[in-house]
């Protein structure tokens, strides 16, 4: 429970009100800091977690959780100067909440969390970096910055659909497993097909 990567999602949400305290008292230096921080720190769990065989449950459930607050803290403080990223705050709230939603209903037919894949990775990644270049670029190159966020709105919209996939497939294997528990019939007619015990 105590395990390295579980410490490292912890200390990450720990990081959510240093950078929105940095960032809205106009220190962007520290802000970044405190960013670049919780992106390597998210890195290291992982890598930690799948090579030292510290997987647990609580630790599936620690970093995406890690993951959305840190988003939604990032994004609403740059959308609060910045209407650029508004439309990314949009996405970031209705993507996590949805996935939230079908998470919980998957975590109570299958009793485990649902591992995150590639994609949802590869849209983490690419959110700390974008929101790193705007904090670094601030009221400058407002045609790059459109351009970084709609690439990291895409970003989340793969991901996004990604997982409504892995939903809906999940979904179906639970249904077609129903299915067969269906077909084999009662014991009597079970042991009818396999002969005299």
């Amino acid at each position: 429970m105590f395990n390295t990567p579980n410490i490292l999602s912890v200390f990450r949400i720990l990081l959510i009100p240093v950078f929105v305290v940095y960032y809205s008292t106009g220190h962007i230096a520290v802000a970044l800091m405190v960013l670049i921080l919780s992106g390597l720190t998210d890195m290291i769990d992982g890598i930690i977690a799948r090579n030292f065989d510290q997987v647990t449950p609580l630790g599936q459930w620690l970093d995406p959780v890690a993951d959305k607050l840190t988003q939604a803290a990032v994004a609403l403080s740059l959308a609060w100067n910045n209407w650029i990223i508004i439309p990314l705050v949009v996405i970031v709230f209705l993507k996590e909440l949805l996935q939230a939603i079908g998470g919980f209903k998957l975590y109570k037919a299958t009793k485990g969390p649902v591992s995150a894949k590639w994609y949802g990775k590869a849209s983490t990644v690419a959110f700390y970096v974008v929101m790193g270049i705007l904090l670094l670029l601030g009221d400058n190159l407002i045609v790059l910055q459109a351009i970084l966020t709609a690439a990291t709105c895409g970003f989340m919209l793969n991901a996004f659909v990604q997982y409504i996939r892995v939903y809906f497939a999940a979904k179906g294997d639970m249904g077609e497993q129903g299915e067969d528990k269906e077909d084999c019939g009662s014991p009597d007619q079970v042991r009818g097909r396999l002969g005299p015990q």
